[in-house]
């Protein structure tokens, strides 16, 4: 869900009339879904990572995903510059869907409580 909510960006642009409306639920559900899957998300990886690597974990987690998103700022501005703003948005949009799928048929999804840590620190699988 969350990789088809910034669809409303371009769909506001064709519009007009709707485009504050779409615009603003757009940041309302970003907003809410994104709370929601980072309180999940930090606290999957704090319960399997062993506290000795949680420092590594946190550190490699920010310096790839502040890489990725550098990049895909001067891959959105080049390609916003060639082919129109809602169609690189779009074109985001359909590149989020992977990682959506993935999630949707991971065993992620199924976790209704979170593992419990072993002795050593490692978590059990959840595979």
């Amino acid at each position: 869900m969350v990789g088809c909510i910034p669809l409303l960006i371009p769909l506001a642009m064709w519009l007009p009339a709707l485009a504050l409306p779409l615009l603003i639920a757009t940041e309302a559900l970003v907003a809410c879904t994104n709370t929601i899957f980072c309180i999940n998300r930090d606290s999957l990886i704090q319960t399997i990572t062993p506290n000795r690597l949680l420092g590594r974990v946190g550190a490699s987690r920010s310096f790839i995903g502040l890489g990725v998103a550098t990049a895909g700022v001067c891959i959105g501005g080049l390609l916003a510059e060639r082919i129109g703003v809602p169609a690189t948005v779009v074109l985001g949009c359909c590149g989020e869907l992977p990682a959506f799928l993935w999630l949707l048929f991971s065993p992620v999804r199924a976790l209704r409580e979170l593992p419990m840590p072993q002795a050593d620190g490692a978590a059990i699988d959840i595979g």
